[in-house]
């Protein structure tokens, strides 16, 4: 499940300890919870943005930088940061096939993350030939309206079932 975090909420004082109260008052597991922070969280005092998102980590949560590219965020920074995920602009995919400095972009930022051992998922996904790109560049997941729209929660469980199973 993931949840975005905004920069408010993300440095509010406790904020580790209600992330606790919640998952401890909903029985929901620490590692299915996934906390999708923007760029501009990592922007703020390093030193704060650091004890948070390792007091998160001790929880046992998930934690993802949402719209990886389109923010201020520094790799010397990032290096630092016990983040599990980056989460590439649908900006960035959305002409990948014929932009180059797009593609570009996408490959590296998947190398990047690779070499970090994150993993990536690419936001916006609205055709096969995106897919079919983002799967020979090994990107991890995507998502977007090519796969489904979104769907009431009585509807997800049907699609689910339906959708063909990789073994």
């Amino acid at each position: 499940m993931a949840v975005n975090v905004s920069a408010v909420q993300f440095l509010h004082k406790g904020f580790s300890a209600l992330v606790t109260t919640i998952l401890a008052e909903t029985g929901l597991e620490p590692d299915v919870l996934e906390l999708e922070l923007t760029e501009s969280v990592l922007i703020n005092d390093e030193d704060i943005v650091l004890n948070v998102l390792r007091s998160l980590k001790k929880i046992g949560v998930q934690l993802a930088i949402d719209d990886f590219g389109t923010g201020y965020s520094s790799l010397s920074r990032l290096k630092n940061y016990p983040i599990d995920r980056l989460k590439i602009d649908q900006g960035f995919v959305r002409n990948i096939e014929q932009d180059s400095d797009n593609a570009a972009i996408v490959v590296a930022v998947i190398a990047m993350a690779e070499g970090m051992d994150m993993k990536v998922i690419a936001e916006g996904v609205e055709t096969d030939g995106q897919l079919a790109f983002l799967t020979n560049k090994h990107c991890n997941e995507v998502q977007g309206y090519f796969l489904s729209k979104p769907l009431p929660s009585a509807q997800v469980v049907e699609f689910l079932m339906k959708r063909p199973h990789k073994d």
